[in-house]
């Protein structure tokens, strides 16, 4: 009888133990799927907020330039102007790069952080 009652007493407490593990596990696998959404959303805010600026970007060069085209006087401020606008043009594609790069840099380094190992809340 006493061996019936200790086998359903360590019986229950394995239930309990593993019901507390698989709700820890729960949680965590929680917690990182929340910060990988956050971290996407994140991203997304970002490139839509770069590709506004960009588009703000190339609107006033293009205004600029076509500013300039209609006071040219001759083949000579043609040139200017496209030089200008092209100039401009590889500075913005420079500046984007950049940007472009440190975006990933830092969702590498995101990611990174997300999925190392955790210590166990137990």
């Amino acid at each position: 009888m006493a061996d019936s009652l200790n086998s359903t007493a360590l019986g229950s407490q394995f239930a309990a133990d593993a019901a507390t593990r698989l709700t820890d596990w729960s949680r965590q696998v929680m917690g990182v799927s929340f910060e990988v959404q956050k971290a996407l959303l994140d991203a997304m805010i970002e490139g839509n907020e770069l590709a506004i600026g960009r588009m703000r970007t190339e609107m006033e060069i293009a205004t600029e330039f076509f500013s300039k085209m209609a006071g040219v006087q001759s083949v000579h401020d043609i040139a200017e102007a496209v030089q200008d606008c092209a100039r401009q043009q590889m500075e913005v594609v420079r500046e984007e790069s950049q940007r472009a790069a440190t975006q990933g840099q830092h969702l590498f380094e995101k990611a990174a952080e997300i999925f190392q190992p955790r210590a166990s809340a137990a």
